[in-house]
């Protein structure tokens, strides 16, 4: 995934992603007002650039967290690189690397996953294969 904005690029390397719902994760965003505070969500808003969906950055544990929100979860950004034109890269464990995200902020998506995606919506998901990135022997822990 990329973040796009003017000159300055961000290339994502590494997320976790969390559910909204308590019932299903154990670390799902915080929902409750503490005294004399606003809440904060990462809730998409609904004149967002993209249906559902919004980019955040978000001030926890005295950091700056790049949070990609939606209406069923959360994906933070843990590890970035960024690409900026006519800078060197950047590469590090930090969620926003200084880049800022404003409305201006685009993710390129290849027209071909599109035109896939919308292929397999039409076919009512089905026919979806399953792969299997590494296998894993349950019993390797014991």
């Amino acid at each position: 995934m990329q973040f796009v904005a003017k000159c300055e690029g961000l290339l994502v390397n590494c997320t976790e992603v969390y559910s909204r719902y308590p019932t299903l994760d154990a670390h799902h965003e915080q929902t409750k007002i503490k005294h004399h505070q606003s809440l904060i969500t990462t809730l998409p808003h609904p004149t967002t650039k993209y249906p559902n969906v919004e980019r955040f950055i978000v001030e926890k544990d005295n950091s700056l967290k790049l949070v990609f929100g939606t209406t069923t979860m959360n994906v933070l950004i843990t590890s970035s690189i960024r690409i900026d034109k006519n800078q060197p890269l950047v590469i590090g464990p930090s969620s926003t690397n200084g880049f800022s995200v404003s409305k201006d902020t685009i993710i390129p998506i290849r027209r071909s996953f599109i035109k896939w995606y919308g292929d397999l919506r039409q076919r009512g998901f089905n026919d979806l294969t399953n792969r299997e990135l590494y296998s894993f022997d349950e019993y390797a822990q014991l």
